[in-house]
């Protein structure tokens, strides 16, 4: 099986650190959503947040992968369902705002649990 390559860049906004995921080396800003700001946004721990076993309130159809362009994380995020085994991490599910309405321009993606392990390492110390 080949697997997607994912890649969390830590890039600094306009007023802050923001989040912006790439998937086989093209950023998700293509959806006209933001990065995740880092900043005045009380996340899960990584370990939980990007493996979807969180109690964040606001997050009811997904995990959020990108924010608002308007720079609100929760006000119209990109979501998707995060699935876990032990060889893999599959997004999947992908949809836009606080409601199912789907982005056809993303379908799903594989990414090996050891390279998506390493990358959610990375980024751990934004998220408490």
């Amino acid at each position: 099986m080949e697997f997607n390559q994912l890649e969390l860049r830590i890039v600094k906004g306009t007023e802050a650190l923001k989040l912006i995921p790439f998937i086989d080396g093209r950023s998700l800003e293509f959806t006209g959503h933001d990065g995740l700001w880092l900043n005045g946004w009380q996340y899960e721990p990584a370990d939980r947040y990007w493996y979807g076993d969180f109690e964040f309130a606001h997050q009811e159809n997904g995990t959020w992968i990108m924010g608002c362009d308007c720079g609100e994380a929760g006000c119209a995020p990109l979501e998707a369902s995060v699935t876990v085994s032990p060889d893999q991490v599959i997004w999947s599910d992908f949809h836009s705002g606080n409601s199912p309405r789907p982005v056809p321009e993303l379908t799903s993606y594989t990414f090996a649990r050891a390279q998506y392990d390493e990358q959610i390492r990375a980024i751990s110390h934004f998220f408490h």
